[in-house]
């Protein structure tokens, strides 16, 4: 079982910025801030899953595959959740979908994806660079994070 410790975005950012000098990590962070694992062992898991797996690579300072993000849920215990309706936020804003998803459910865990990047909203609160400034980036698809079922 691994050892669950509950980040925020900034002590993730200085921990694999700074301690394993990658970029290109924000799967790994909305991996750890849903599952509440560790920087390192999601980072290990993914690095070792990927060099695997057959289709694309998640190579150091590089981004993340979509399948490799989830097996890496799986792999800690959680999943997407497969009755949520991942296309009902597509087109707007990550700060509309962060707003309207801390309204209507503000205990859920959420991955959020625009192109090219993947946020994590915990408990209302956007873990994630764009937080700081709001974001105009049009999302794709919003995912709810739960434990997992089997």
């Amino acid at each position: 079982m691994t050892k669950k410790t509950r980040r925020s975005y900034a002590e993730l950012d200085n921990i694999l910025g700074r301690h394993y000098a990658d970029n290109n990590f924000c799967a790994l962070v909305a991996i750890c801030i849903a599952t509440n694992a560790s920087a390192g062992k999601v980072k290990r898991y993914v690095e070792k899953f990927a060099k695997t797996w057959e289709g694309r690579k998640r190579v150091h300072r590089r981004g993340t595959p979509f399948e490799v993000i989830k097996a890496s849920l799986n792999r800690f215990g959680k999943e997407h959740d497969p009755d949520w309706n991942k296309h009902s936020h597509s087109g707007y804003t990550l700060n509309r979908v962060h707003k309207e998803l801390a309204l209507t459910h503000p205990n859920d865990t959420f991955h959020v994806y625009v192109r090219g990047h993947v946020s994590c909203i915990r408990e209302g609160i956007l873990e994630d660079w764009t937080a700081k400034k709001p974001s105009r980036r049009k999302v794709t698809h919003v995912f709810r994070v739960i434990d997992r079922t089997s």
